[in-house]
């Protein structure tokens, strides 16, 4: 896994040229198209903006806190079935966006194999709480 990801990134990176001149519609097309072929989400976006950020450490724009925070209200008052993962809404860094990606898969994951297999790992006796997965 770990290679095919270096070659998709370099393949890439090299599909979209110098960031002072890459086209941002190639950007565009080549991130609907991964979300297709990974996800299998073919609809085209009502919006879809890309930025191109040089020489600059990422950082949230003003105002960054409280659209995550409607975000997550708009989510939760509309029943959306949507996850934002990533470590622009919860944390800063990678240690939070894997956290992010269990905290909103384990209940997932639970749903899954109540629903298709009858089983639930929660109510198993030697099934470890979630925290002892952590420590070491």
């Amino acid at each position: 896994p770990g290679s095919d990801t270096k070659q998709w990134y370099q393949r890439r990176v090299r599909d979209f040229g110098d960031s002072n001149s890459c086209d941002h519609d190639l950007i565009r097309t080549m991130a609907l198209d991964t979300i297709k072929q990974y996800l299998g989400i073919g609809d085209t976006p009502s919006q879809c903006h890309v930025d191109i950020l040089q020489n600059c450490i990422p950082h949230y724009t003003v105002g960054h806190r409280n659209k995550v925070s409607h975000l997550y209200r708009l989510i939760k008052e509309e029943n959306l079935r949507l996850s934002l993962i990533g470590n622009s809404y919860n944390g800063a860094g990678v240690p939070d966006c894997i956290a992010n990606a269990i905290d909103h898969t384990e209940p997932l994951h639970v749903i899954m194999n109540e629903r298709y297999y009858g089983y639930n790992p929660a109510l198993e006796e030697d099934s470890a709480p979630r925290g002892d997965l952590f420590q070491s």
